[in-house]
Formats: C-alpha cells, structure tokens, sequence
C-alpha cells in the first residue's frame, strides 16, 4: 500500500526541523518487519522514499511562493453563519452558558474565564473548547432527521451534498484549523466511501486527509492542533480496530455496528486512553505536563457539557420564539451543572 509510506515521508519531512527526525527513524518505520514480505515492494518503497527525499524540499519552497489561496465566497458564507449563530446566542445565554457556547459554537475562547480555563485544564478536557471530531459529529447528529430519510440513489447524494457543504462553511465560521478541517474532510471521504460500499479502513482518512493538508499547506503539521489531532485520531481508530464502533469516530455512521451496550458504554473510555497516551508526549514536551485526571473529566464532566450543548439547539433553530422562562432555565441549569464541574475540580484536586 504506497498511502502509508507517503504519509509516513510526507509528515515525517515536514517535522524533521521542528524535532530533528532522524530519517534513519523513518526508514524503520517504512519498513516495519512483516511477514511474507515481498522484495517488489520494498523496493517501490525504497523508489518512493529517495524521490520523495529529493522532491520534498523543492515543493515546500515552490508551495512558499504559490500558495493556494481559500476561497473568498467559503470564507464569507463562514462569516455570515457565524454572526448568525452569535446573535442567536447572545440572545438566550449569559454569563458562562455564554462563554462555553461561544467557544463551543464559534471557536471563538475569549470569553472563557480564567478559572473555566483552568477547570478545563485540570480535568483533561480541553479538547472541548477546540472544535474538532466531537462538535463535527454534533452538527451531523443534528441534520440526521433533516437527511435520513434522504435513501435513494440520488437523494442520498443529494443529502450527502448538502452536509459536506454546510460542515465545509462552518469549518470556516470557527477558523478552519486543522482539527475541524480534518473532521470535515474525513467525515466526507468515509460517508461517500460507506455510500459505495468500498471496504476501506478508516485509519486510511485521516491520513488521505493529513496529506492533502500538507500538499495544500506544507507549514500545517508544525501547528501544534495539527499534531495533537491527528496523533489522537490515529491512537482511536488503532485502539478501535476492528470494532463494529471504529467508523462511529470517522463518519458517526452506526448503521454497520453490531456491538453490544458494554462496548458502547467502554467507548468514552477508550477513546479519552488512547487519545491521552498518544498525545502525551507531545504535550510533554510544549506543556511540561498533562492532567492525569483526564478520566475523570471526560467520564463525569463532558456528559454534563455536552447536555449543556444540545439544550441550547432550540434556542438557535427556534430564537425570538422560545419563551423566556425557557432561557431563564437553561441559564439556571448550566450554572448548576458548571457548579457540580467546578466542585468535581476541587474534589480531585484535593485526592492529588
């Protein structure tokens, strides 16, 4: 398979300067021992890998001078749906509701406290306040009742169409860094795939998609969310090989899982080890250090957020419409729930 070794090359070369990657390392990995290896493709990889060596270097200077510019009608619909979303939520939340939903919704944390940050921090749940994989996969559970019924040949399409773009325009709304970006473009690759009844792995999108990332952008994977994201993705779908529940994670699709409510019920888990494990290193070395609580944040606290979340989807679809003793509630119950969060903070930090 010529995938894994380019993007092995690829993302390999680009973060050679920041972390001085010997390329003797990245060989080892190319030609990780196998059994009944065949010398043919050793040698297409050996090929690949010199012209590669060669060519790269060249084409991060040439990208330098002729980048690839986003277009400008993507960046104003983003805008527009932006401004859109904030009056509706400027409207119906205050106070942390407010700043949580913003951050949520918009990408945008400059209203997020220090002590939420912090609270954030010490639980290990961060990745909230960082739209990626998770709030993609709200976006998509939110249209299923729009395009479900969408079966057909065309109208499948159609509908699929229809939600690739609109997660494409809000990939631009909070900012199109690489965690959305990757969520987006994966979400599309593997939904279409599943549509043609392709057996491809899903491990094989993230890095379809981290490559035309740095085909695009060569600078991408010194980003840091660009590192985190795709080192977790990576450590999920590996870590959920060959579960009924691995494609959940790339395209939210559970129409081909057959596991049982232990294994639903063990995923949150899963998904917080392997994707604290593979990224630990790397905030290691930018942070010094990583919540070891982290199990405890997104165990007990994501699933009161994420109620907080889906709480405020009539609030934005519905807007001057709610009554206001609706948006009181929602407001009093948020402040609860951060309250229970905050006490949740307090309590483990006082068990460290």
């Amino acid at each position: 398979m010529v995938l894994q070794p380019l993007f092995i090359l690829c993302i390999g070369f680009a973060l050679n300067d920041q972390y001085t990657i010997d390329v003797s390392w990245v060989l080892v990995f190319l030609f990780w021992p196998r059994m009944q290896r065949k010398v043919w493709n050793d040698f297409r990889i050996l090929l690949l890998a010199s012209v590669l060596l060669y060519v790269l270097p060249k084409f991060e200077t040439w990208r330098y001078y002729y980048p690839i510019k986003t277009p400008e009608f993507l960046e104003y619909a983003g805008q527009l749906f932006g401004s859109f979303l904030q009056v509706r939520i400027d409207r119906f939340s205050s106070g942390p509701y407010h700043g949580f939903l913003t951050a949520i919704f918009r990408g945008d944390k400059s209203n997020i406290s220090t002590e939420t940050a912090s609270t954030f921090r010490h639980l290990g749940m961060s990745h909230m306040l960082a739209v990626s994989g998770f709030h993609i996969g709200f976006w998509v559970l939110l249209m299923r009742p729009l395009f479900g019924w969408m079966r057909g040949y065309w109208s499948f399409r159609l509908g699929l169409f229809l939600q690739f773009s609109f997660l494409l325009v809000y990939s631009f709304t909070v900012g199109a860094g690489s965690s959305v970006v990757r969520a987006v473009w994966s979400f599309g690759l593997a939904r279409y795939s599943s549509l043609r009844k392709d057996n491809i792995p899903s491990l094989h999108w993230p890095m379809v998609v981290a490559l035309g990332h740095y085909f695009v952008d060569p600078t991408a994977p010194h980003s840091l969310s660009f590192q985190l994201s795709y080192a977790a993705v990576f450590a999920i779908l590996i870590a959920l090989k060959g579960s009924s529940l691995e494609h959940f994670t790339v395209d939210f699709s559970t129409a081909r899982s057959t596991s049982k409510w232990l294994d639903r019920l063990l995923l949150p888990i899963q998904i917080s080890l392997a994707a604290w494990s593979a990224t630990l290193p790397i905030v290691q070395h930018h942070f010094g250090g990583a919540s070891p609580y982290f199990l405890v944040g997104n165990l007990a606290a994501v699933p009161l957020l994420t109620v907080g979340i889906w709480m405020s989807v009539p609030f934005i679809l519905l807007g001057d419409a709610m009554p206001n003793v609706a948006v009181l509630w929602a407001n009093q119950i948020f402040d609860w729930v951060f309250f229970v969060i905050q006490e949740l903070e307090k309590l483990v930090l006082k068990w460290g």
